[in-house]
C-alpha cells in the first residue's frame, strides 16, 4: 500500500486500575512506535505508563478536592504525551515525505 493510503492514530488514554482499599492507580495507555491501523490490524508496542498518582475513596470534602487535585495533575501529563506523540508522528510525515 502506498503512503498515502496510510492511516495513522495515536491515541493516549488514562486508565484507573483499581487496588485494593477503593484506591485506583492512574495509568497512561499507549501504543509507542509504528501504529498504522490497516485492515483492522495494530502495529506496535503497547506502553501502560504508570503515573504514580492515586485517587483515594472520598470519605471528606478534603479526599474529594486531593482527587480532583491528582486528576488536574494527570490530564497535564496525558497532554503532554498527546503533544509529544503528535510531533513524533509529524516528523516520520515528513520523513518519509522526502524519500
Amino acid at each position: 500500500m502506498s503512503e498515502k493510503g496510510k492511516t495513522y492514530r495515536f491515541t493516549v488514554k488514562l486508565r484507573k486500575k483499581p487496588l485494593q482499599g477503593g484506591r485506583f492507580s492512574l495509568i497512561l495507555d499507549y501504543y509507542n512506535g509504528n501504529v498504522e491501523y490497516l485492515s483492522n490490524e495494530q502495529r506496535g508496542e503497547r506502553v501502560r505508563e504508570h503515573l504514580g498518582l492515586y485517587l483515594i475513596p472520598e470519605n471528606s470534602p478534603e479526599d474529594k478536592l486531593a482527587n480532583e487535585r491528582t486528576m488536574e495533575l494527570a490530564r497535564e501529563i496525558l497532554e503532554k504525551k498527546n503533544y509529544q506523540i503528535s510531533l513524533m508522528l509529524l516528523k516520520k510525515q515528513q520523513i518519509q515525505t522526502l524519500f
